[in-house]
């Protein structure tokens, strides 16, 4: 692992859900295998679900990784950025994406433009030592999207998608 290599000591959280409906592929469990077996002392994994309390207790001070596909994203929004927003947690989206833009407009985390270790691990330092500027803006983020009401976001994205759809 790249932050071992590093000898990092970035605390990292990964809620791992269960495989309750057998959906992972074989790269998918593979890739869960080598994540459990990785020895980065400041790694934690949680291996199901978190109840809403847990789940909400983990953004706070925390600093929310969405290295997501960007063409899988491109267009959704995710309800992971609103709930890390909502906590004050600034977020480090993939460029190109619903994420990347709402967090650029308000300048709530760092964007990244590939999800390379080194590019994360930099952007994530980058927070880290800007953490006070981008939580607050990550703050007045959710502010003014509650103020817009939640659904705003996703009216605007359906309006886009369906202007020329008769």
């Amino acid at each position: 692992m790249y932050l071992q290599q590093a000898q990092s000591t970035i605390p990292i959280t990964i809620q791992i859900s269960g495989d309750h409906y057998d959906r992972y592929d074989e790269q998918t469990r593979r890739d869960l295998d080598r994540l459990r077996s990785l020895r980065y002392p400041p790694l934690t994994l949680l291996p199901e679900t978190l109840i809403s309390d847990q789940y909400a207790a983990m953004f706070r001070g925390a600093i929310c990784l969405q290295p997501y596909d960007r063409k899988e994203y491109a267009d959704k929004i995710s309800s992971i950025t609103l709930e890390a927003l909502s906590a004050a947690a600034p977020v480090v989206p993939s460029a190109n994406t619903w994420m990347a833009h709402t967090i650029q407009r308000f300048d709530a985390g760092v964007v990244v433009p590939d999800a390379f270790p080194a590019t994360l691990e930099r952007a994530v330092l980058a927070v880290i030592h800007g953490y006070a500027r981008y939580s607050g803006n990550a703050h007045a983020a959710s502010a003014e999207l509650r103020t817009r009401q939640t659904w705003a976001p996703i009216i605007d994205l359906l309006r886009r998608h369906t202007a020329g759809v008769r």
